[in-house]
């Protein structure tokens, strides 16, 4: 008995014991992670907005009496003084790109690059492909050459032949004039104010199919060019957005309304459709350039309160455009 009491004593002792010792903490389960939902891809970028541009900013205190206008003539350098002037305001935006962009290039450009001023500070510089301008000249099918082919492709050819990308700044000139005669819609005859009975919106869609036509060109005199020059892609698409942008404003003007099938048969060529294909996709085609919902976004942003806000009451003088576009050009 004095044996089980004493075993019942140490067991008991044993269990207080065990009751005092501290037991450890337990450890907190594992929670799940949870399973978040992957985020789309971003879109890709808008084909034209990547170009590498350059900060040309203005190079004198200029008016041209409306927005754009002073925007291009207050860019041109003072020294090179008043030669680019005209009483036609369209003109004079139109010519004033030409000596801005003979001074980017003969500044920025060189080693046979060429340059490009488009507004707002923002010029743009390339290099060229190793063709002619005769050979785009050529490649742009009869049934899209206007009343300028002849001008541009064949007359200055004696000039700038080895110089392809010289039908370039003819395009940025003419749709800078065309963004002038957005805000500049009348003229002035015998002391009267009249509508500007005017081609200039059709100037800018010509050069734009010509600009198309120098990339089906390329694509066969150079193709290692277009197909790893993206800065020219780029400032192609860019330029295509903005101008015929621009003349779909334009056109449905009053004093801008002039018959063309140059749209039309643009769209129906199957070359300049493939190539836009092969250069970008389906994120620019002949349908987003001429029935996007949204073209007016690719007008300058900087000056939509000009192309929102209807004609406006410059007054300009002698539109010239009609017949034979702006006149020969010396090399500078």
């Amino acid at each position: 008995m004095k044996k089980i009491a004493y075993f019942l004593i140490v067991l008991a002792a044993s269990c207080c014991l065990l009751l005092h010792v501290k037991q450890p903490n337990p450890q907190p389960q594992p929670q799940p992670v949870p399973i978040l939902p992957v985020p789309p891809a971003p879109p890709p970028p808008v084909p034209g907005s990547q170009v590498e541009w350059i900060n040309f900013p203005k190079q004198q205190d200029r008016s041209g009496g409306s927005p754009f206008l002073t925007d291009i003539v207050s860019h041109l350098p003072k020294s090179m003084g008043n030669q680019y002037f005209s009483n036609d305001r369209v003109t004079w935006g139109h010519e004033t790109t030409h000596g801005i962009n003979s001074h980017i290039r003969n500044t920025f450009a060189k080693n046979h690059r060429v340059g490009f001023y488009v507004g707002q500070d923002k010029a743009a510089v390339m290099s060229q492909p190793k063709l002619t301008l005769r050979q785009i000249g050529a490649t742009v099918p009869n049934n899209l050459r206007g009343n300028r082919h002849q001008l541009y492709f064949i007359n200055q050819a004696g000039d700038w032949n080895d110089t392809p990308l010289y039908c370039f700044d003819e395009w940025v000139a003419y749709t800078n004039g065309a963004a002038v005669g957005l805000e500049t819609p009348e003229r002035t005859q015998n002391e009267q104010t009249v509508l500007a009975n005017s081609d200039v919106m059709v100037g800018t869609l010509e050069f734009s199919v010509y600009a198309i036509c120098a990339c089906v060109a390329i694509d066969k005199y150079d193709p290692n060019y277009l197909s790893t020059n993206t800065q020219f892609k780029e400032f192609v698409a860019h330029e295509l957005r903005r101008s015929v942008a621009i003349y779909r404003k334009g056109i449905l003007m009053p004093q801008y309304q002039w018959e063309t099938s140059l749209a039309r048969n643009v769209r129906q060529n199957q070359e300049c459709v493939a190539i836009l294909k092969k250069m970008y996709g389906d994120a620019l085609t002949m349908e987003t350039l001429f029935d996007g919902q949204n073209f007016q976004n690719n007008l300058h942003e900087g000056f939509k309160p000009l192309f929102d806000s209807g004609p406006s009451r410059w007054r300009a003088d002698g539109f010239t455009l009609r017949n034979n576009g702006l006149g020969h050009r010396q090399r500078d």
